[in-house]
């Protein structure tokens, strides 16, 4: 991919100082980043040797339910600058706001719908442009973005999280990701000083997601085991007691703190885990609602039925025809 020129460039619209690629050259560049291949996205030109791609640009109004979720194999973060919208996955929906940032891993099914003057400021990246980043030492398959800089708490992987910043720190967050998209395209910043400023983000987001949830680096050991062993085992039967062991606790003890920690009860947190499974399987396979239900982990078709409508709000059969419509 070639560098763009000057003449193509157009200055940020929060601080005025930052040259970022205009409207014109962002269809283009959006167009090279991505080969697509049904929903799922991937690098290709500059983006794909540096392993960092950033873009900043502004997106026509996208109604609710006009656009399909699409999936990709690279981590994303999406900054709002201006402008309201919602990013929607299969578990549901999250309103946007100026100063959210959205943490998005590989294979999450998801899209933002807009309201008109909506502008984000994407980062995609490959695990690669971070390994080594706070002393991970994991193959690129096995990274998520709670390895990569702990922005999850462990019941959040597999999710997308959403951070809200404000302040002095969304000056320096924003300041900070203009630079890095300005770096890019102008051509004169070295790899290693792209790898640099990328990593200047993600510290700055680091620290004001230490600020904002100053526990979590004291998050309990156990909950990290215990949904692990979830994740590979939602399929089959959970039980209360055998969970509680696992994490060394009562199971009284363990049901108040799992509920305090993750937001859900234990069944519920199973559910969610079944529902999502299920979801990828509706999308992309050809195996009917019943055999889904089974290997999703559901043993009657009428829980799974009414659990994945608590969950996402359709039933499954009409949830697959508006994925494929």
């Amino acid at each position: 991919m070639e560098r763009v020129t000057k003449k193509e460039f157009i200055r940020d619209p929060v601080f005025g100082v930052y040259d970022v690629p205009g409207k014109v050259k962002v269809r283009e560049l959006v167009a090279e980043m991505t080969a697509h291949s049904a929903d799922r996205q991937e690098f290709t030109g500059a983006g794909k040797k540096a392993g960092i791609f950033p873009l900043y640009y502004e997106v026509p109004p996208i109604p609710s339910g006009s656009d399909r979720l699409h999936d990709h194999e690279y981590f994303e973060i999406i900054l709002v600058i201006h402008g309201r919208g919602q990013h929607r996955t299969e578990m549901g929906v999250s309103p946007l706001a100026p100063g959210d940032v959205v943490f998005v891993n590989p294979r999450l099914p998801h899209c933002v719908e807009t309201e008109a003057g909506f502008g984000r400021l994407n980062i995609a990246f490959k695990a690669a442009a971070v390994i080594g980043l706070q002393g991970i030492e994991k193959r690129e398959s096995e990274l998520s973005m709670y390895d990569i800089l702990e922005f999850f708490y462990p019941l959040q992987r597999g999710y997308n999280f959403i951070l809200s910043i404000s302040g002095n720190a969304r000056t320096r967050i924003f300041a900070a990701a203009f630079e890095l998209v300005s770096g890019f395209y102008q051509g004169h910043v070295a790899k290693t000083g792209i790898t640099l400023r990328f990593n200047t983000v993600l510290h700055l987001l680091y620290e004001e997601y230490r600020q904002l949830y100053p526990k979590a680096g004291t998050k309990a050991v156990w909950l990290t085991r215990v949904l692990d062993y979830l994740k590979g085992n939602f399929t089959h039967q959970v039980s209360l007691r055998k969970i509680a062991s696992l994490a060394g606790l009562t199971d009284t003890y363990f049901m108040r703190e799992f509920k305090r920690l993750t937001g859900r009860k234990l069944t519920s947190y199973v559910n969610v885990l079944r529902v999502t499974s299920a979801g990828q399987l509706l999308r992309n396979s050809t195996l009917s609602v019943m055999e889904i239900a089974q290997a999703s982990g559901f043993n009657e078709l009428a829980h799974f039925n009414h659990t994945f409508k608590k969950e996402t709000g359709y039933t499954p059969t009409s949830w697959r025809k508006g994925q494929k419509s």
